[in-house]
């Protein structure tokens, strides 16, 4: 059962900033006295619960211009080999903001543009708040009441 192998550009990325080799193959190895075991490489781990977190449908917005610009949804994103210099995140939501930590925590220069007042819309707005700030101080920057309604090629 497979969860997630990291492209090479991506690991080399991450183990350049000292975070090692975190996305290694990972399989569920059954149970074990109540535990469930997963090895990852040659390291076998055994835990109470697992949490699958297998992501939602992605959804493109109804952009004019957007089918005429290369984009990435979180598909092109984690199949990417190589991490862009810069990187806007349309959306403050929680794969918005997964996909902003990530990148950022990279290296890559990210912007998170929002249509709402804060990130993470639905959430608690203290905690959207003290995250906004957080993500802030390691660089990303934000846009919010902000609504795209036009993609174009520059140049």
């Amino acid at each position: 059962f497979f969860f997630f192998q990291a492209e090479d550009g991506i690991r080399d990325a991450q183990e350049s900033r000292g975070l090692g080799d975190v996305y290694k193959r990972q399989i569920l190895d059954g149970e074990a006295d109540g535990n469930i075991r997963i090895r990852c490489g040659d390291e076998l781990f055994t835990v109470k619960n697992v949490l699958l977190c297998t992501g939602s449908e992605t959804v493109v917005p109804p952009i004019k211009g957007l089918s005429e610009v290369d984009y990435w949804t979180s598909r092109e994103a984690l199949d990417s080999k190589e991490l862009p210099q810069t990187l806007a995140i349309i959306g403050g939501g929680v794969i918005g903001m997964e996909f902003a930590s990530f990148f950022s925590s990279m290296g890559v220069k990210v912007k998170v543009i929002e249509m709402m007042p804060e990130i993470l819309g639905v959430m608690d707005k203290e905690i959207s708040a003290m995250l906004r700030s957080e993500y802030a101080k390691k660089g990303v920057e934000f846009l919010s009441l902000i609504h795209i309604c036009r993609c174009r090629r520059r140049g």
